[in-house]
């Protein structure tokens, strides 16, 4: 990797060339002045120099020539990297000094990097000649010195002449500027004394000259201030925040008039942090303050709601727009703006403003409001861009429209029978007035055989098979109705088809308008016949596959008792008091079944678990441990890929899961475990207790009721617990004898 020395006093462009030749594989070494870049050259050559010509103690012309001079130096290849040597002779004296190249600044990147590598091939193939020229005389090298740097400074000075010249035209420019400019400008003490005040602000307060006003004005706050507080507060400003923005307030004009001006301004410091002055400008805004007086006189005679929104606050509102609400505006200033927004609508309200401040799309919007009384009205409101006081604001007006709202929604009523009605197809929809039949669509000929022609003006009654079919249908229809807009029934409807026959239908309605007032319904009907048919037919196929599943099931269990005689009706006891405590927890009958089910099959994975261990009347070794406690992998195992409406598989799995974590095999805790699951433990355990087992004689029922309560809330369900506590100590719930042993 090549080393490259890089010389330039200019920061900027000593990490340009760095951040550039680093990038494209390049080590560089860095110095600021030629008598640094020499020392860093002479402690370790480089491979190549660049350097700048125009520097500090010692330049790059001087260095170069340094180099040359030097045995160990003189064949590094250099490179001058200027803007300001560029004249044709400079680049001739550069040469005349051993310089291998001369780039003028700026230069693409690749361009100086591909000059760069070309220079270092050359180098590497011996083609650039011995960097040892012949020694320059000093006479010779002060001469091409001197008038190269003369010519330099006399540019230089020709460029400070230039810029000492645009800046007396600036200087000029000022002056005009500070002299007719429309605004007011100043300066003054922190005492309150003016230093220097510009003809418009002069002219402001009415004073017929700069010089005037200086003179006259002693002590601001006494004198110009209307509110000699004003000026204290504008003085705290300064000196705590260092400036002031958009500050109003009311002032004495030189007549005697009030004037109202907005003041921006700022504390000046010197270099001991004390303020020396204040600077500033001040603009007459007397005409816009009587505008928005006058704004205001105009805006509080208006039906219309006008406000100003700023921050989410209210900064103005007229008294159409705080009576809207029920308040008076100055109940409503500085108030949140959507607190009296309906909290459903809220959300839309911040979308609208939010589109209107970043696209600017005003578009009127319906949103209800919450008045002071409760009641909810409905406003049109739009909302516009503003600026107010030089900060983006929300300029808004409202209409209510809660009248023109129900007047529109009593309109639609015409439309509402056409909705119904399409919503409701492809069954028979029939429309009625007082019962009677008003409209029946083409798709009733397929429920009843009747044409729509052939209904219309029939009474209902056509449509059943008997007078009480009618009143009974026609009460509970028209009850619910009279609550609520529509009506939906999951019952089977006893129907008359035109041919006399009797048909099952499923009916819907909507009433017609806000109230049953009219008894304008529409209602639909929809023939289930065959499907009531299908179901029962379907109901009877899986009766006979619950008898079959419930007979495999006992089989199974059967199996495993015969492998575990001394556990024999375990599964069965569990599983009836799994099903009594489901029934008193409430639980859905299909739940009840299901956990019932569960607890038939909880303990189905002991039948891979040799019988003398299932029998053995001693403590099991850890080995055989640890064989009974996969047993609820195993029956998970054994039955997952079976399809249960429930998730039989996993109770069996998590049924001696505990609800602090302590159980197996998952070590689930609280909600993670099935409730089905946490009541076949807690059933598992008071069956086990109350009963025989190899190891030990039945504890009884008071032993297994105290285990479950000692660990009520923590390893088992509170509400398990309880109900099957209510089961055997209120309920008298019993085991059979013969599992107790």
């Amino acid at each position: 990797m090549a080393r490259i020395l890089i010389v330039d006093d200019t920061p900027e462009n000593l990490y340009l060339l760095e951040i550039i030749l680093r990038g494209n594989d390049f080590e560089t070494v860095t110095a600021t002045n030629g008598k640094e870049a020499l020392a860093a050259a002479r402690t370790k050559p480089p491979d190549l120099i660049v350097s700048d010509i125009f520097m500090p103690v010692m330049d790059g012309f001087t260095f170069l020539r340094e180099c040359k001079q030097d045995a160990n130096l003189e064949d590094i290849p250099f490179i001058f990297y200027t803007a300001t040597y560029t004249d044709s002779k400079d680049q001739k004296f550069a040469l005349s000094l051993g310089a291998d190249m001369i780039i003028v600044k700026p230069i693409d990147p690749p361009d100086l990097v591909g000059k760069i590598r070309s220079l270092l091939e050359k180098r590497g193939r011996g083609f650039l000649p011995s960097g040892k020229l012949e020694p320059t005389p000093d006479e010779e090298f002060l001469k091409g010195y001197s008038e190269t740097v003369v010519r330099k400074l006399e540019e230089k000075v020709h460029e400070l002449d230039e810029v000492n010249r645009a800046l007396s035209i600036s200087e000029h420019k000022y002056h005009r500027i500070f002299e007719d400019a429309v605004l007011g400008i100043f300066q003054s003490t922190p005492e309150g004394q003016y230093t220097l005040v510009n003809p418009a602000f002069a002219r402001m307060f009415g004073f017929n000259s700069p010089q005037e006003m200086v003179e006259a004005v002693r002590d601001i706050g006494e004198q110009l201030y209307l509110n000699s507080h004003d000026r204290s507060t504008v003085r705290s400003m300064l000196s705590e925040e260092g400036v002031v923005r958009g500050f109003i307030a009311p002032f004495r004009h030189r007549s005697g008039k009030t004037i109202w001006i907005s003041i921006n301004s700022h504390a000046v410091r010197g270099e001991d942090g004390r303020i020396e002055y204040y600077e500033g400008t001040a603009e007459d805004i007397t005409e816009k303050i009587e505008w928005e007086r006058l704004y205001r006189i105009l805006t509080d005679q208006s039906f219309v709601g006008v406000y100003l929104i700023q921050n989410r606050k209210f900064r103005f509102l007229n008294q159409s727009a705080a009576a809207f609400a029920g308040y008076a505006p100055d109940e409503l200033m500085g108030k949140d703006s959507l607190f009296m927004i309906h909290p459903d609508d809220r959300k839309k309200v911040r979308t609208v403003s939010r589109r209107m401040l970043l696209d600017g799309v005003t578009t009127p919007e319906e949103v209800r409001i919450i008045r002071k009384d409760g009641t909810v009205r409905w406003i049109m409101m739009t909302l516009n861009p503003t600026d107010y006081e030089g900060r983006p604001a929300i300029l808004g007006n409202s209409l209510d429209i809660t009248e023109l709202k129900e007047a529109r929604e009593k309109l639609d009523l015409s439309r509402d029978m056409e909705s119904s009605i399409l919503d409701s197809i492809p069954l028979a929809v029939i429309g009625l007035e007082n019962r009677r039949i008003t409209f029946a669509n083409s798709d009733t000929t397929a429920v009843f055989g009747w044409r729509p022609d052939e209904l219309i003006g029939q009474s209902t009654r056509i449509l059943y098979r008997s007078d009480e079919e009618f009143r009974q249908i026609g009460e509970r229809v028209y009850r619910a109705l009279a609550q609520e807009r529509t009506f939906t029934d999951e019952l089977e409807y006893p129907c008359r088809h035109q041919d006399g026959r009797g048909i099952l239908c499923r009916v819907k309605a909507a009433r017609i308008g806000e109230t049953l007032q009219d008894n304008r319904v529409v209602v639909t009907y929809e023939n289930i016949t065959e499907l009531i048919r299908t179901k029962e037919k379907l109901g009877q196929t899986n009766e006979q596959l619950q008898r079959t599943l419930s007979s495999t099931i006992k089989t199974i269990s059967s199996l495993l008792e015969a492998k575990d005689p001394y556990t024999a009706g375990h599964q069965e006891s569990v599983s009836r008091l799994v099903t009594a405590i489901a029934l008193e927890m409430n639980l859905p009958e299909d739940r009840v079944q299901a956990v019932g089910t569960a607890a038939l099959l909880h303990d189905l994975g002991k039948i891979h678990i040799p019988s003398d261990i299932l029998s053995k009347p001693g403590k099991l070794s850890d080995v055989e441990y640890m064989l009974i406690k996969i047993h609820p992998e195993v029956g998970h195992d054994i039955i997952r890929n079976i399809e249960f409406v429930f998730p039989i598989a996993e109770m069996i799995l998590q049924h001696h899961e505990r609800l602090d974590g302590s159980g197996y095999p998952q070590g689930l805790s609280g909600e993670q475990i099935l409730l089905e699951a946490r009541i076949i433990a807690v059933a598992d355990v008071v069956e086990a207790m109350a009963s025989h087992r190899p190891y030990r004689p039945a504890l009884g029922i008071d032993a297994a009721m105290e285990e479950i309560m000692r660990y009520r809330g923590t390893r088992y369900d509170t509400g398990v617990v309880d109900a099957c506590r209510r089961l055997f100590l209120e309920r008298s719930f019993r085991f059979e004898e013969q599992h107790q042993h």
